[in-house]
């Protein structure tokens, strides 16, 4: 609608142009999905929350226990939020699905509206909704959501009234006032949503028109160098005719067949000599490319005998452009089946020539499996890089709205005024708050940004103490067996971390045997050599502590291992594993300078090993911590936090426990609240990140004001 892709003059530039600008909505659709999935389930609570304390206030109904709203918004409400995530879950970025999230979420708003008796407050939950949906960029969106909030409005207000405006008889005016505004919002929606696409099709026409002007200048500088190439043959030939001619032919053919035999020899690329589909010479290089104990061993063999089927067509193709007298410079990639079983990926090149009357072929073999491998793993490490950042900051956004609810949920339970079912729902989101803080301190694991207290321990002591708690996590069925090395050396880890580590990989261990087997937790001293950090390049070579835990479960596929330690990744069915477990592994012993692996086969159980790097031993003590009521005090605490939800918990704290607390909303605010105070702070708690000023600027620049200041 507003895009045109067939304003571009290069069809291949708009093809080009075409396929990323729909490459970039996708990812678009898929992540505004994953945010609607979160946001229907905080409505679900948040409707069930608004039908037990703000619905009895508002309607005038039967008096029962649980009032009738409450099933409202526990099945009508339900429906709402889990239809539209099935959908997200098996459908996501489809255009249904978000067609449906449209409906639901102003069915939603709509149910919101009824729970709370028509104010005039809950209708603001509709422009919101509205801003949200146009994150798809998809005006259909917008028209179906806005058809659902008139048609619900409309029907209401003459039918029930009272559930969409608090009022006993129907407003027709109202109920026309309130449409004027939803299409006075649609208006600039879908103009910003017009300016997006406009904007993300400008994107990907820029990046067609560079990627096109990029391949002209390879090909430009690719036909410059096959012209210097053909002129340095040209040289070379005139060249070696001059030297014929001054020495004798016997001496010249010598010279060069030692030069020939020499270059091939020390070659780094394999040479293969062939006629007639037979190999006639081959240099060491190849024997070692091939698994053959030596160059000799391939004299007499089929070419073609090495190569991988599905490289077939590519390889007789190849040599019949040569066969034409029509050298094939440009390197194809080709896979080869080897003697000792493996299969490398290769870059072909050949030349051909004739001697003796015979019709040979020169066939340069580049082999690039380990380029490849490392290729892989290097785009493997970006995705789990990326995808950490992404988890640790939502984990950290998320994080401080539990602060509070868990926060509010305390001070709640020490009202001597709440009643029993009040207390009981109290502790039930206490519980429901502490799971999800579980669940985000998983993220904040494999993101990496958790705080470490990191000390000088002995593996063996840290797989002894999560002993007996394995025992009785792994079951009856499963026998555990301990190899511990005597001379272990000392790691510097977070010890909490490390039994987590053991715990999760434990348990992964044992999904992976149902019908029970044996689990083998083995530590060990290694040297990781340069030739070890070679294929890991995240691996500094040196000294390590090794920790293995093996079992003999029902293993994994290749495919399954690329992703083993990606978060919500799992094997496991529905409702059977979070997907975190692995990855929570991953990110601690990431952030511990550690390195992990997997070796496992279908069939044949699975073997973690965690590599950590060895310290000099040196005993620390562990100060116990005694259980005590929290300190009370009288002295002046500035508290700065930009989250308004987390800044208000804890001055609330801080004031219950006798502190005098000035409040700033960031650090420029901080320094303004400071020089107004016309008394001394003697601590300042402050947030790091923050609009404006950080904390450390901050309280650096307060420190030069009041140099005594905490």
């Amino acid at each position: 609608m507003f895009a045109n892709p067939n304003s571009l003059t290069d069809p291949d530039v708009a093809e080009r142009a075409e396929f990323l600008h729909r490459t970039e909505l996708s990812l678009l659709h898929f992540w505004t999905d994953r945010l609607f999935l979160i946001l229907l389930l905080l409505q679900w609570f948040a409707g069930i929350g608004v039908a037990l304390l703000l619905t009895p206030r508002t309607w005038t109904g039967p008096a029962s226990e649980i009032h009738p709203h409450l099933w409202a918004a526990v099945v009508y409400g339900g429906i709402l939020t889990l239809f539209p995530s099935y959908l997200i879950l098996i459908r996501p970025g489809a255009a249904l699905t978000r067609y449906v999230i449209a409906v639901a979420q102003m069915l939603w708003s709509a149910l919101l509206i009824h729970l709370t008796g028509g104010r005039i407050e809950s209708h603001f939950h509709i422009f919101g909704s509205l801003a949200f949906l146009t994150f798809y960029r998809d005006w259909r969106v917008l028209l179906i959501a806005t058809t659902v909030v008139i048609s619900d409005h409309l029907l209401r207000g003459i039918f029930w009234p009272q559930s969409v405006y608090g009022i006993a008889t129907s407003d027709l005016p109202r109920t026309l006032e309130h449409g004027f505004w939803v299409i006075f919002e649609d208006v600039f929606l879908l103009l910003s949503i017009r300016q997006a696409l406009n904007q993300s099709w400008s994107i990907a026409t820029n990046r067609a028109i560079l990627e096109r002007h990029h391949s002209g200048e390879i090909a430009a500088q690719t036909l410059r160098l096959k012209q210097a190439n053909q002129l340095l043959e040209i040289t070379n030939d005139t060249l070696q005719r001059k030297m014929i001619e001054r020495n004798e032919v016997t001496q010249a053919l010598r010279a060069s067949e030692e030069r020939y035999r020499r270059i091939a020899e020390f070659s780094p690329f394999a040479i293969l000599v062939v006629n007639e589909d037979k190999i006639t010479y081959a240099n060491s290089p190849c024997a070692t490319l091939l698994g053959v104990g030596g160059p000799e061993r391939l004299l007499g063999k089929s070419l073609m005998a090495f190569v991988h089927p599905k490289s077939h067509d590519l390889m007789l193709d190849r040599l019949r452009i040569v066969e034409q007298r029509n050298p094939v410079t440009e390197s194809d990639e080709a896979v080869l089946n080897c003697l000792d079983g493996t299969t490398k990926e290769v870059e072909v090149s050949a030349i051909d020539f004739s001697e003796n009357g015979g019709h040979f072929f020169h066939v340069f073999l580049n082999d690039v499996s380990e380029k490849k491998r490392l290729e892989a793993m290097n785009r493997q490490s970006q995705r789990m890089e990326v995808t950490g950042q992404l988890a640790g900051g939502i984990a950290h956004d998320f994080n401080n709205l539990l602060a509070v609810i868990l926060g509010c949920c305390q001070f709640m339970e020490y009202d001597d005024s709440l009643t029993n079912d009040n207390r009981e729902l109290i502790e039930e989101i206490f519980k429901a708050g502490n799971r999800a803080a579980s669940l985000t301190r998983q993220l904040l694991a494999y993101s990496r940004q958790q705080v470490l207290q990191s000390t000088i321990v002995n593996l063996n002591e840290v797989v002894i103490d999560t002993g007996m708690m394995l025992e009785r996590v792994i079951g009856e069925d499963i026998r555990l067996t301990n190899r511990l090395c005597a001379e272990l050396s000392a790691v510097k880890v977070d010890a909490g971390q490390i039994q987590q580590v053991v715990m999760n990989l434990a348990i992964n261990a044992r999904d992976a045997m149902p019908q029970g087997g044996t689990l083998i937790i083995e530590t060990a001293n290694v040297e990781l050599d340069d030739s070890y950090a070679e294929q890991y390049p995240d691996v500094q070579p040196g000294p390590y502590a090794m920790l293995a835990v093996s079992d003999t479960g029902c293993g994994m596929d290749k495919k399954t291992r690329a992703r083993i330690f990606e978060p919500f990744f799992t094997t496991k069915g529905v409702g059977k594993g979070t997907g975190l477990g692995l990855a929570t592994v991953y990110g601690i012993v990431k952030q511990s300078g550690g390195h992990i692996t997997v070796d496992s086969e279908l069939g044949q159980g699975s073997t973690f090993k965690v590599y950590l790097p060895k310290c000099a031993y040196k005993s620390e003590a562990v100060a116990e911590q005694s259980a005590s009521e929290p300190a009370r005090g009288t002295e002046t605490v500035l508290v700065v936090e930009d989250e308004d939800g987390v800044r208000n918990l804890t001055c609330r704290i801080l004031r219950s426990q006798g502190y005098t607390v000035l409040e700033a909303r960031n650090g420029a605010d901080g320094v303004r609240v400071f020089e107004e105070y016309s008394g001394e702070v003697q601590l300042v708690l402050t947030d790091v990140v923050m609009p404006e000023m950080s904390g450390r600027q901050m309280h650096e620049y307060l420190l030069e004001m009041q140099p005594n200041l905490a």
